[in-house]
């Protein structure tokens, strides 16, 4: 399927840090994906749209993107997907130096990881740890402590509400 093999050119100009090739290949696949109703591979492009946005310094557009593409997964019942929108959430967040709700963004997401045993890609994990050193850093050990385990102990729907909030709801 042609909106299957953009989707995945895209991936890899963004994997090379060719952005502006992904957002080609990502919206290409993304409207073919639209024409013809396929629900999860719209959620699938406007995800790595939203990695793409925040890669590239958007990260107001990342965090529209994502709270774009997490209803659709949770619909979908695809929790693994829902646990990236969560750290692209979180990472927005950190960037944005708003290191509480990262905590508790990155909190709910590993605690879905560990329930649905999908440990993190390595493709990831060097961002990821970047990110939630900023998190750790931004704030102290014992209110980053507090707020991850309030993210790992929220309920799947609770995680998804926060997560959809706006920092200023």
């Amino acid at each position: 399927m042609l909106s299957t093999s953009l989707y995945n050119l895209g991936e890899v100009a963004q994997y090379r840090g060719d952005f502006a090739r992904a957002l080609e290949l990502q919206t290409e696949s993304l409207s073919l994906k639209r024409e013809v109703g396929d629900k999860r591979g719209i959620a699938l492009c406007v995800n790595n749209l939203g990695d793409i946005a925040r890669l590239r310094g958007d990260y107001a557009g990342a965090a529209s993107l994502y709270g774009e593409s997490l209803p659709l997964f949770r619909e979908l019942g695809d929790k693994r997907n829902v646990t990236f929108c969560l750290e692209g959430l979180a990472e927005v967040a950190c960037t944005e130096m708003e290191y509480e709700r990262a905590a508790r963004l990155f909190g709910a997401a590993v605690a879905l990881r560990e329930a649905i045993g999908a440990p993190l890609p390595a493709a990831e994990r060097t961002d990821y740890k970047s990110h939630l050193a900023a998190a750790r850093s931004g704030l102290s050990d014992e209110t980053f402590t507090r707020l991850w385990r309030q993210g790992r102990d929220m309920k799947l729907d609770a995680a998804i509400a926060y997560a959809l909030k706006t920092p200023n709801d």
